[in-house]
């Protein structure tokens, strides 16, 4: 506290968190086991008129664990303040595709403390169902994790865990709120 009658956030925390992917972010994504790729908005109009979103492609035949992820800084030093905005929203538009896939339409949002040797391991999970041919925002709620301090990666997984469906998505939006 700096005596102004109000609980700061732990050295090395921050609560602001967002990037409409217009290139004014500071967050770097990263692939695994997918691709990621700013592109021109191939859905702007209802739900969504942003210039840019993430393409996201699983291709289905890779890693069964395809995702992407950032990190608040590369050496993982920055952790998620989590005590006063703890939930997350997402603009997703998933495309019906040409294979109809079996898994439950889901979009998952994990956080993990990125400086683990097994950042999965101790991950807190909250997972959104989707539809098809449509923008929608998705509400993440972690407030149940709003006293943890060791969350510095966010990932973003379609279709859960263990899979091999391809799964081809737009994102744009994503907020800490």
């Amino acid at each position: 506290s700096n005596n102004d009658g109000c609980t700061d956030a732990p050295a090395g925390s921050t609560s602001s968190v967002s990037d409409d992917m217009e290139g004014t972010s500071s967050l770097t994504w990263a692939p695994d086991a997918s691709t990621l790729e700013i592109i021109d908005n191939p859905y702007s109009g209802a739900g969504n008129t942003s210039a840019k979103v993430v393409k996201y492609v699983d291709p289905g035949t890779g890693s069964p664990y395809s995702n992407i992820r950032f990190d608040l800084a590369a050496n993982h030093s920055l952790k998620f303040d989590l005590t006063t905005k703890n939930v997350f929203t997402v603009n997703v538009y998933v495309p019906t595709p040409a294979t109809p896939v079996t898994e439950n339409l889901n979009l998952a949002l994990k956080l993990q403390d990125g400086s683990a040797a097994r950042p999965w391991e101790g991950q807190f999970v909250v997972d959104q169902t989707y539809v098809y041919d449509q923008w929608q925002t998705l509400t993440f709620d972690f407030s149940s994790q709003a006293a943890e301090t060791k969350y510095s990666r966010i990932v973003v997984q379609f279709n859960g865990e263990n899979n091999f469906e391809a799964v081809e998505a737009y994102i744009d939006d994503i907020l800490l709120q």
